[in-house]
């Protein structure tokens, strides 16, 4: 992969995204990962609010044009209801002459709601409802030149290796 490449992980809540990022990572020679939700967590660990969303997005922004000046490989994940998102994310690539690729993370929602039952979040002191998994799950917005996993079929680490076969075509 000699060419430079932006990888955006997109899915609802307890999709396995971050599952996928962390196999992608080592496959992807000269990748950071930046992770909104990390931020977010740094920034306030009891609750979820719209200002602490806001200011992860900031911090996700600069760290990737500081990361673009190293000519790094990118990898993010973000909520697949975030289509502001991701137009901002396409075109800071394109404005950077990056290779854009964006993929869907998903499962069905019976498997999100239990994968949310067993998940373990560090550093986070609440609870995602069942009712947020759901509100989630059906915002997820669907892109048609966008390839979609179902993570309930596939292991991570499949998934990350057929999308280092579709950035490599």
């Amino acid at each position: 992969m000699s060419q430079k490449i932006f990888v955006l992980i997109r899915g609802p809540i307890c999709a396995g995204k971050s599952s996928v990022v962390k196999d992608l990572k080592k496959i992807i020679p000269n990748s950071s990962h930046v992770a909104a939700d990390a931020i977010k967590r740094s920034i306030d660990w009891r609750k979820a609010t719209r200002w602490r969303s806001e200011l992860a997005f900031k911090t996700v922004i600069f760290l990737t044009n500081e990361l673009i000046k190293f000519e790094r490989n990118i990898i993010i994940d973000i909520h697949a209801s975030k289509l502001h998102e991701y137009e901002y994310y396409k075109n800071l690539a394109q404005e950077n002459g990056y290779h854009f690729y964006s993929f869907l993370i998903n499962a069905p929602l019976e498997v999100c709601l239990q994968r949310n039952k067993k998940r373990v979040i560090p550093d986070v002191d609440y609870v995602i409802s069942d009712q947020e998994i759901i509100d989630y799950w059906q915002k997820t917005v669907n892109i048609d030149s966008e390839l979609s996993f179902d993570s309930s079929k596939f292991r991570p680490k499949e998934i990350a290796v057929n999308i280092c076969l579709k950035i490599k075509e």
